[in-house]
């Protein structure tokens, strides 16, 4: 229901335009979307200034701690769920939607179901709502849309519900969860089934593919396993024979066997019966020598992820890339340069390359200096940084230095830079590994 000018004017000088902190008690009264709408207007005259002195931010902190509150205590929310994955539908930015009537739902079904986004609406009843926020924390989806109609504002899942503590839990018994893997898992699966597949869309599926396979990398999972007489032992006096694990297989229509793995016991219980098949917890490294040369599945019955041989492959790089930056920032050499961005003398696995490098260098008259250095950037992407200080064409001296290193990189990539003020100001105190002498030596 549209907020009427009157009311808008209202609400703006009771509880926005003015010095005063607004009454808690008083907002409580507020429906969602006249709270929606102090939080938009909240926004607005923050952004111009509205007051010199202005306390809008706090405000917007009140807003939003009230907004919660009372979407808990809502008798019934909806979600929209994307049908490809069994998943609610994650958005371009990683939201969830979230809507306070059906009415509004529908409509949004009816706009995506236009774009050929297969949709559909599931309550979230009063006294299942913790559980649904709960499963947010598992899925790794963190962010909301609440859509109230004329209005809709973002929130964020802790402020419904704060994240699990396991601070007084011993390591073996966390819970097997892979937030990242399954919020990774589900936004690649979604855009497979867009219709629209230009370069543009090549190009998104190739970024949301390798960011998935990264997270396999993070991953912990749990493998379906028995225990089982061992056929090739003999019995003993009593007549029995020693024990074996037996972890379960799959076959394919094609003939082919795969090796199940899950991402938490939820997707285990949907399969197995805990009763007959206990869950096994393997790091990402212990599942590649248990499944050996044989494929195996994630989730499979769900939003399965298959890996064969050519995506192991791939992995298998990034687990090498995961495990040296792991080295890397336990070396006490890499410095936060700017915000998320490390850099620093790399580790002795880089010698080689180096003294690749400056072979290599030494018979080009026109490169000057040289300075090698380790970067790891959004936490997740390690790379050499190679800064060149050179006289002549940029081009034809970074593709000299590339296919002369290329078969010596191994997993890791190899970025390039002039010996410009951006880059040396990023290397900060590191020493050429390269400087050509007086005679050119």
């Amino acid at each position: 229901m549209e907020i009427s000018k009157e009311r808008k004017e209202e609400l703006l000088e009771t509880h926005l335009l003015n010095y005063e902190m607004p009454d808690e008690q008083e907002l409580a009264k507020l429906t969602l979307e006249e709270l929606e709408f102090l939080i938009r207007s909240a926004e607005v005259h923050h952004k111009k200034k509205t007051f010199v002195a202005d306390n809008f931010l706090k405000k917007i902190e009140v807003f939003n701690k009230i907004l919660a509150d009372k979407i808990k205590g809502c008798k019934e929310l909806y979600c929209a769920w994307d049908r490809h994955t069994g998943y609610p539908r994650v958005m371009g930015d990683g939201s969830v939607l979230i809507f306070s009537t059906k009415e509004f739902a529908q409509k949004a079904i009816e706009h995506y179901k236009e774009q050929n986004v297969e949709l559909e609406l599931k309550g979230i009843r009063g006294d299942k709502q913790m559980f649904f926020w709960a499963n947010l924390h598992w899925w790794g989806m963190e962010d909301l849309i609440l859509d109230v109609g004329s209005y809709s504002c973002r929130l964020k899942r802790d402020d419904l519900l704060p994240p699990p503590d396991f601070s007084e839990l011993s390591k073996a018994q966390i819970p097997v969860v892979n937030p990242a893997l399954i919020l990774a898992m589900a936004r690649h699966r979604q855009i497979l089934f867009e219709e629209k597949k230009d370069e543009q869309w090549k190009r998104a599926e190739q970024f949301l593919c390798d960011r998935m396979l990264k997270e396999v990398v993070r991953g912990e999972f749990l493998c379906p396993v028995k225990v089982v007489e061992d056929p090739k032992e003999e019995k003993d006096a009593d007549g029995k024979k020693g024990t074996a694990l037996q972890f379960a297989l799959l076959q394919d229509s094609n003939g082919a066997q795969w090796m199940p793995v899950y991402t938490d016991w939820q997707s285990f219980q949907k399969i197995y019966n805990v009763k007959e098949w206990k869950g096994q917890k393997v790091s990402f490294d212990q599942l590649m020598k248990i499944a050996g040369e044989r494929d195996f599945v994630i989730n499979p019955g769900s939003m399965e992820l298959r890996v064969e041989e050519n995506r192991k492959k791939i992995i298998i790089g990034y687990f090498k890339r995961y495990k040296r930056q792991e080295a890397e920032m336990a070396s006490g050499n890499l410095v936060e340069m700017k915000t998320g961005v490390f850099v620093g003398e790399p580790i002795a696995e880089a010698d080689e390359l180096k003294q690749i490098l400056s072979e290599y260098m030494k018979k080009q008259k026109n490169i000057k200096k040289a300075y090698l250095v380790t970067k790891i950037e959004r936490k997740d992407d390690i790379s050499y940084l190679l800064v060149v200080e050179f006289k002549g064409e940029r081009k034809s001296v970074f593709e000299g230095i590339a296919e002369a290193v290329k078969p010596s990189l191994g997993y890791m990539r190899l970025d390039m830079h002039e010996a410009d003020e951006k880059a040396m100001e990023l290397i900060g105190e590191v020493a050429p590994f390269y400087k050509k002498t007086f005679l050119g030596l």
